[in-house]
């Protein structure tokens, strides 16, 4: 590889670390310290990411690394009329679209079921299904690279990094096989040392695909 174009590449490495570690969530939460860098690889390599978590025993969420590819720009609304029949719904109901989208109150549950069947008559936009068909493109980048590392016997032998289909077309890569699952607060200590231990080997197979991943990039 020639060292200047090696070096340029680093730079961009670099800088797309930097401002990974800036993103926020829709909560105003950072990108896990411990997925910073398979989130920046990947979109370095042109696949956008919509979500990751670097896995968690001792807090909400799964005991595995993971990380969403998906197209950027997803519409705010999926249906033809969609907005009308949400609001419509929503003031049914007096709640707002956050208490909705959280799903934690009868009303928001009873509201998801009533808005689930009124839109499953509608067709989806345009917008919509050219968005999920840039999915499925993005996807199927994934699922090449990953057949790709996987054949490395060498590497592959570590662990393998698991592709999950959505139901719009994006996927999720994951380690952790069956330990990827949501933790549960009714777990004994022992039972979450052992757990703990089975993260960080889940956590070093994601970093084995990390590196391949800049390896990628540095060497494409």
């Amino acid at each position: 590889m020639n060292f200047e174009i090696g070096s340029n590449k680093q730079l961009l490495i670099d800088a797309k670390l930097k401002e990974v570690r800036e993103f926020k969530d829709r909560l105003g939460y950072p990108v896990d310290a411990r997925i910073v860098e398979a989130v920046a690889m990947l979109q370095l390599l042109g696949l956008n990411t919509a979500g990751s978590c670097e896995g968690h025993v001792d807090e909400p969420g799964r005991m595995a690394p993971w990380v969403d590819v998906e197209a950027p720009n997803e519409p705010e609304y999926r249906y033809k009329g969609e907005q009308h029949i949400t609001d419509t719904i929503l003031s049914e109901f007096g709640i707002d679209k956050n208490t909705l989208l959280d799903g934690e109150t009868d009303a928001a549950m009873q509201a998801w079921e009533k808005l689930n069947r009124a839109l499953s008559h509608e067709e989806e936009t345009e917008e919509y299904k050219q968005w999920t068909a840039e999915n499925k493109r993005l996807a199927q980048k994934m699922k090449m690279i990953i057949a790709e590392y996987q054949q490395q016997e060498d590497i592959a032998k570590k662990g393998p990094i698991t592709i999950d289909e959505q139901g719009d077309g994006s996927v999720r890569i994951h380690t952790g096989g069956e330990d990827f699952k949501r933790n549960s607060r009714d777990l004994a200590e022992s039972e979450k040392e052992e757990m703990r231990v089975r993260l960080q080997r889940s956590q070093e197979v994601m970093n084995v695909f990390i590196q391949y991943l800049r390896e990628r990039f540095l060497h494409a």
